[in-house]
């Protein structure tokens, strides 16, 4: 038997009262829009336990047959059918005034070895560094821990070997190799807003 996949948008006029039924089975039901703003829809599986959804929310539940109904009238899109839909509800209403800058210079920096058990400076304190990528390369014996001049063993960010991982701060930066397996070469890109 080949693999069900695909989900289908069904829309649905509710008058308040009675419940409708969508005739299709699946494993996961998504209530994609609600024509009344904040009304709840109500959900049962093959005439099971009933579950209470909003716009924007979903759930995995194995059906061959969905009933849909709410409490006001009003129009309900639902996608069901085999897959997967993702949680819509997130939103912002407003006016964000903090600008963000973008880096206009990638300035690449010189590889760093940070000997075993020892600490090293990656990049003094930046004025104009929005951001300080550090790579530790996939070959490395070990990763290495990030922070201020007090990252310590078991201390500070852990940047594992083929991680790369951007620290965004202007302050000083030091990388600390607690392993014993030789050094570990840093790789190191400031990005800089002028």
């Amino acid at each position: 038997m080949a693999t069900q996949k695909g989900m289908s948008d069904y829309t649905l006029t509710l008058d308040g009262v009675n419940s409708q039924s969508i005739n299709a089975p699946g494993d996961f039901v998504h209530v994609q829009s609600v024509s009344v703003t904040g009304l709840a829809v109500q959900l049962a599986a093959d005439d099971g336990k009933v579950i209470t959804r909003f716009q924007g929310q979903g759930n995995r539940l194995i059906y061959s047959r969905l009933t849909v109904s709410a409490t006001a009238p009003c129009v309900v899109t639902i996608q069901a059918g085999f897959g997967y839909a993702t949680d819509s509800r997130a939103s912002f209403d407003g006016t964000i005034t903090a600008p963000i800058t973008p880096a206009v210079k990638n300035v690449p920096l010189a590889d760093v070895a940070v000997a075993n058990t020892s600490q090293s400076a990656l990049e003094a304190a930046t004025a104009n560094r929005l951001e300080l990528l550090v790579g530790v390369p996939s070959t490395a014996p070990n990763g290495v821990r990030i922070g201020d001049n007090t990252v310590a063993a078991g201390k500070g960010t852990l940047v594992e070997p083929g991680q790369v991982v951007g620290f965004a701060s202007r302050d000083a930066v030091y990388a600390y190799n607690e392993g014993s397996a030789g050094a570990v070469n840093v790789n190191l890109t400031s990005l800089r807003s002028s």
